[in-house]
C-alpha cells in the first residue's frame, strides 16, 4: 500500500532529524524499509477502525529480535507486561488490544515473528507520562529508543524513535518534524516583548516565561485533543480596541479568572523552598483551568485570549480583510523564510484568522484542525510566517 518511496523519504528523515538533535544512535537505527513498511501500514489501517464507536489510539514500539520471554530484559529498567503466548499482528489484533493499553503511559511491543515473515506483538511496556511543567509527575521515564508508531486521529501515524519525532503520515504524505513556534526567536520574541511588562516576570523571570509557554501550548494541545477543530486568539492588551473592531456576534465574557494569576500562585509556592502536594494542587488547578479554557474553543467561531490568559469571548466572528501578502512557512531562525504557502489551499477557518492576525499585528493566532494539526500565525513585519503543525514537534505527546 505504501510505495517504496515513500518509505526511503521516512528512513531519510530519520537521520536527519538524528543528525539536527545529536543523536548519533538514533541516526544509526533506521529501521529497514521492510520493517518500516509492513508495521507502518498495519498501523495506518489500524487507525481507520473503531472500537465501541471510538476511532483506536494506539502506540506500537518494534523490538525486532525479542520474545515473550526476553522482553523484561529487554525493557531494562521499564515496568513489561509480556504476554503468555505472542499474538499475530494485524489490523485486528490492533483493534481488540488498543483499549487494554493507555498510549499515554504505555506501549504495546512488536517483533518479527520467529520462522515467518510475519510480526507478533509479545507484551506491553510502561514508561509512564511525559512530565511537564505543569505537572510533578516523577513517575515518567523514556520513552524505550527503538522505532515507535502511534496513532490518535484516523489516518494519521506519528513515526519516531523513542522520545523523538521523526514526522507524522498524514492524508498520503509524509510530513518531517520541524521545530515549532516556540523554538522561534520571532515567536518568543514577539510574546516576551509583551510579557516583559509582567510584575511576575520582573520577579521569576524565565520560570515565569517557561509556565507561560507551558500553559499556551497545553491550551492548543487540550483543544487539538477534542477534535472538534477551532481557532485561538492571543491578543495583547494594547491591540484590543484594534481588535474589537474586527470582532463579530459571538458570547462575550464579563469576568474570568486570569491563568497569569495562578501561575503566579504556583511560582510563588514553588519559590517558597516548601514544596510537596500544594504544589501539585495548584499546578492540578492551573491545568484544569487551562483544559476548560480549551473547551471554549470547541464552540464554531474563535476563543479570545488577553495576553493574560484570560478568555474574553468564544464563539467569535473574525471580520477582517482578507490577507493578500504574502505567506510563509515559519522558521526557528530570525532571518526571513523563503518557503512560501498558498492560501488557496485552507478554508475559511484558517483564512480568517491569517487575515486578523494580518490586519492586526502583535496578536497570534492557533488554528486546529479537526484531524490533528495545529497551525501558528504570526505576522512579522509585511509578511505572515505560519507553522504547519505545532503538533508534529520533538516529543510523541505534543
Amino acid at each position: 500500500m505504501f510505495e517504496l518511496s515513500l518509505i526511503e523519504e521516512i528512513r531519510s528523515a530519520w537521520r536527519s532529524v538524528g543528525r539536527y538533535r545529536n543523536q548519533l544512535t538514533m541516526a544509526q537505527a533506521v529501521p529497514t524499509a521492510v520493517d518500516l513498511k509492513a508495521l507502518l501500514e498495519t498501523v495506518f489501517l489500524a487507525s481507520l477502525q473503531q472500537e465501541e464507536r471510538r476511532a483506536i489510539q494506539v502506540r506500537v514500539v518494534f523490538f525486532p529480535d525479542t520474545t515473550t520471554i526476553s522482553l523484561k530484559q529487554a525493557a531494562q529498567r521499564l515496568e513489561s507486561l509480556p504476554f503468555a503466548q505472542p499474538i499475530p499482528l494485524s489490523v485486528e489484533s490492533l483493534r481488540k488490544l488498543a483499549p487494554a493499553f493507555d498510549q499515554n503511559i504505555a506501549t504495546l511491543v512488536a517483533t518479527r515473528s520467529a520462522g515467518t515473515s510475519g510480526y507478533d506483538l509479545i507484551g506491553a511496556i510502561l514508561y509512564g507520562r511525559i512530565a511537564s511543567l505543569l505537572d510533578n509527575d516523577l513517575s515518567s521515564r523514556p520513552r524505550p529508543p527503538a522505532l515507535t508508531l502511534s496513532t490518535r486521529v484516523p489516518g494519521s501515524v506519528v513515526i519516531s524513535y523513542g522520545d523523538s519525532v521523526v514526522g507524522r503520515f498524514d492524508k498520503g504524505q509524509f510530513l518531517i518534524a520541524k521545530p515549532g513556534p516556540m523554538s522561534s526567536y520571532p515567536f518568543i520574541n514577539q510574546i516576551l516583548q509583551v510579557l516583559g511588562a509582567h510584575e511576575l516576570y520582573k520577579r521569576y523571570e524565565n520560570g515565569y516565561w517557561f509556565l507561560y509557554r507551558g500553559c499556551l501550548e497545553r491550551i492548543y494541545a487540550s483543544a487539538a485533543a477534542r477534535g472538534h477543530g477551532g481557532t485561538v486568539i492571543w491578543v495583547p492588551d494594547k491591540r484590543l480596541d484594534e481588535a474589537n473592531t474586527y470582532f463579530q456576534t459571538g458570547r462575550e465574557l464579563a469576568d474570568s479568572p486570569a491563568g497569569e494569576d495562578l501561575i503566579g500562585i504556583v511560582l510563588e509556592e514553588e519559590n517558597s523552598g516548601e514544596g510537596g502536594e500544594l504544589i501539585a494542587r495548584y499546578k492540578r488547578r492551573l491545568s484544569e483551568y487551562l483544559d476548560l479554557v480549551a473547551q471554549l474553543s470547541c464552540v464554531d467561531g474563535a476563543l479570545v485570549l488577553d495576553e493574560h490568559l484570560r478568555p474574553l469571548r468564544f464563539a467569535t466572528h473574525l471580520a477582517a480583510p482578507k490577507w493578500t501578502g504574502e505567506v510563509f512557512e515559519g522558521t526557528h531562525q530570525s532571518i526571513p523564510p523563503t518557503q512560501k504557502i498558498e492560501l488557496t489551499r485552507f478554508g475559511t477557518r484558517h483564512n480568517s484568522a491569517i487575515g486578523f492576525v494580518g490586519s492586526c499585528p502583535g496578536t497570534i493566532g492557533f488554528v486546529i484542525s479537526e484531524d490533528g494539526p495545529v497551525r501558528a500565525i504570526l505576522r512579522v513585519d509585511e509578511a505572515i510566517w505560519l507553522w504547519p503543525d505545532c503538533m508534529n514537534t520533538v516529543f510523541l505527546d505534543r
